[in-house]
This record gives structure tokens, sequence and C-alpha cells, in this order.
């Protein structure tokens, strides 16, 4: 019975510990995007090294940075792991996002989607809502955003609930303007329902 103590016990015991370590930062360098100008990722937390090793999957992984205007711009996911799509492509469950405006922030959040670190894309999928600063509430089946700067496209129908009113369209864009402000249209096939504010109160 060899001793366990010899060297190959002891490479035996090191191995177990530095493998699941490489895993993990060959994973982080890959999700975490490399980033134009002066963008910086967060390193992730809270990341279980043993499942990390069995799995492939990185729990809890966001991003911190600044678009190109110098906005800052944030992304959470619940769970992270490569896809078989492509190098630098991860499929993600339960994203949430936020982009600085100039009147607050917009915010993101759908059940799963497509982070593409090299293209610096995400692609949200599954009860899409965004959120503006105004009140308004939009609602839609996917969406692409970039990170680089605040650029949206729902590449599909939506719902809006705001304080004009509801709306329905084909699809909805929202982008920055040169000035820093953002500008939302919604376009192919547009009903809007308005509701003045007197209607919505309650009765006296």
């Amino acid at each position: 019975m060899p001793r366990a103590d010899n060297p190959y016990s002891r490479f035996v015991a090191w191995a177990k510990v530095i493998l699941p370590l490489a895993a993990l930062a060959l994973l982080s360098s890959l999700f975490l995007l490399p980033g134009r100008g002066e963008r910086t990722a967060i390193p992730f937390a809270d990341v279980d090294i043993d499942e990390l090793a069995r799995e492939q999957r990185l729990g809890r992984p966001s991003y911190s940075g600044t678009t190109e205007e110098g906005r800052d711009v944030s992304l959470t996911a619940e769970t992270a792991r490569p896809s078989a799509a492509g190098p630098g492509i991860f499929d993600a469950r339960m994203l949430t996002g936020a982009f600085e405006t100039n009147g607050g922030q917009i915010g993101l959040s759908s059940d799963g989607g497509v982070i593409d670190t090299e293209a610096e894309t995400v692609d949200l999928a599954g009860n899409v809502v965004v959120t503006t600063a105004d009140g308004y509430v939009v609602r839609s089946g996917r969406l692409r955003s970039t990170l680089g700067q605040i650029s949206l496209d729902t590449l599909g129908p939506v719902e809006a609930d705001g304080p004009a009113g509801t709306l329905t369209a084909g699809r909805m864009t929202a982008s920055e303007t040169g000035t820093g402000n953002v500008v939302v249209v919604f376009n192919e096939g547009v009903r809007l329902v308005y509701l003045p504010a007197e209607q919505g109160s309650d009765p006296q």
C-alpha cells in the first residue's frame, strides 16, 4: 500500500485544489467583457468552486462598467454557462441590468438570455421587462441590447403601460442621442389608449 504522504498522494491532493481554481479563472476571463476605453468589469463573487468545476457554471456573475458616452451600465445573472454556439458566448438565466440616463435609469430583466462577450451584446428572452425612470413599463418576448452604448431593440411586439395610458406596437427601439438623452421609438402598428389622469383617480 502506498503511504498517504508519498509524492503522488501529495500531487493528487494539490490537484483537487488547483484544478477547480484554474477552471474558475478560465471561465471568469471568458465571461468578463474586455471593454473599450475606461470600461471595466467587477470580479465575480460567491462562486461555488466545486460546482463550477463539476458543471462549468458560474453562479451570480455580474458586469459593471460604462458606455462609450460615460454612462454606468450593469448586468447580473443568476447563472451563466459557456454556450455551444462559440467561444465567448454564454447562456444565462434570470438576467437583470440597468443603464444610467440623464433622467435616472433604464432597467432590464428577463427569464434568460445569451451574452456575447466579443460583440458586447445581450439577447434577452422570456418575459422581458423594460422600466424607465418616468414610470413606463414595457413588456416583450425578446430584446437585444448592446453594452457599449444605450441601444435597445425588442425585435418583436411590445406592450407598454405608463402615465399616459397603455400602448401596443410591433417593435420598440431606444437609443442615446448626442445630447445624452434617450429617444424611445414605437413603430409597426402602434395603438395607444390614452387615459387622462382624472380618469384614473378614485371617485369621491
